[in-house]
């Protein structure tokens, strides 16, 4: 998933054309904007949640992380090797803040709830050293409607004190006070499917529209002419032009390669294709709503 790093070595043709770097600094678009688009705004813990646990519910995945927990405090076989039990319990902590986290991804709202993570990193030194700055976040839930914001505080632990921070994770959610009414089903059926990674609804219905959303109006194709009941002969931007599917495809390669490494440039202008299709039939504001809202039941 690296998107910096080095490129392949290119034939004669490839070298003649800019690559992708310089292409969208020409259009005048921020590196940055993508980056954030293809990494930071696709749902990573959810996603690893249903991949994982195909078919299994958060509710279900959470209980037994806590009869887990149960059993290993009673626990008397594992504790004669003491680096197993370790490692036994460092797993399914690990596992119960990936759930937390997707909880937060699955859940942006909740009823007339917002609810978004918050991370920052107080300048005050720990423990007397200023080369330590600690950090904490916040789960902040805000309704549009009463202008009510409740927040809860997950405080700075030690890195590997992973009992304290799914503790203290719980324990916020509880503060928040909208857990009874937070989706926790089976994410498999929002995220993977049967087919192959790049058909996954993540990427189909999420990653994709969003990259072309913000990349489109930034390739001005002319398009073609038009004309209707009479009316003055117009050009239209063209949907699909065809360096903006390059773009996409390469972007999306160095991205996630384990993805995407073997798509071509006809199933990218399928899937933009179906995007368009559904914009067509849909408000606009379904269209740019999350991933999660519209939830098997």
């Amino acid at each position: 998933m690296d998107l910096q790093g080095p490129n392949p070595v290119k034939s004669a043709k490839d070298q003649a054309q800019p690559d992708i770097y310089q292409r969208l600094k020409n259009r005048g678009i921020g590196f940055e904007d993508i980056y954030r688009i293809v990494l930071s705004e696709t749902p990573h813990d959810t996603l690893f949640i249903a991949q994982w646990f195909k078919g299994r519910k958060i509710s279900q995945i959470l209980k037994q992380a806590d009869e887990w927990k149960a059993l290993l405090k009673k626990d008397f076989m594992l504790s004669l090797d003491r680096d197993l039990k370790s490692r036994v319990e460092q797993s399914i902590l690990g596992t119960e803040l990936l759930v937390w986290r997707a909880v937060l991804e699955a859940n942006p709202r909740v009823g007339r709830w917002h609810v978004r993570y918050v991370l920052w990193v107080s300048g005050k030194p720990l423990n007397g050293s200023p080369a330590q700055n600690h950090s904490s976040a916040q789960i902040i839930a805000f309704n549009p409607t009463t202008k009510e914001t409740r927040r809860a505080v997950i405080p700075w632990s030690k890195p590997l004190d992973l009992a304290a921070t799914a503790t203290a994770w719980k324990r916020a959610f509880e503060q928040i006070g909208l857990w009874d009414q937070m989706w926790k089903g089976d994410l498999s059926r929002l995220l993977v499917s049967r087919r192959a990674r790049q058909g996954w609804p993540v990427y189909q219905r999420h990653l994709i529209p969003s990259l072309y959303e913000f990349m489109h109006s930034h390739y001005d194709s002319p398009g073609h002419y038009w004309a209707r009941h009479g009316q003055r002969a117009k050009r239209r931007r063209a949907d699909l032009p065809n360096q903006l599917l390059v773009d996409m495809l390469e972007i999306l390669k160095m991205a996630h390669p384990h993805v995407f490494a073997g798509y071509t440039m006809p199933q990218m202008k399928s899937a933009v294709q179906r995007h368009l299709d559904r914009k067509r039939r849909k408000k606009p504001q379904e269209l740019t709503r999350p991933i999660s809202p519209k939830r098997p039941t």
